[in-house]
């Protein structure tokens, strides 16, 4: 079994009330945190893949990466707000 590294998170008190009163609940937050942050940063990462070889200047790419990482967190609040 490989294990994983321990990263905290600051939550609610409401969340925190429910996360401790049921066990299953964490465990659940847990997997679904890990498919999400997992499918961002494998984003993330391919869109840094496909303009690491552009003929942009540094000024522009790093316009273009700001933008398009805003746009990816906003629809990521979108969805995991679902």
């Amino acid at each position: 079994m490989i294990m994983g590294k321990i990263i905290q998170i600051e939550v609610p008190e409401d969340i925190w009330i429910l996360l401790q009163k049921e066990e299953q609940l964490k465990q659940n937050l847990q997997e679904l945190f890990i498919k999400e942050i997992k499918e961002y940063l494998l984003t993330i990462y391919a869109l840094d893949e496909l303009t690491k070889d552009s003929n942009l200047t540094e000024e522009d790419i790093m316009k273009i990466d700001k933008e398009i990482k805003k746009n990816i967190m906003e629809k990521w609040k979108n969805e995991s707000n679902r």
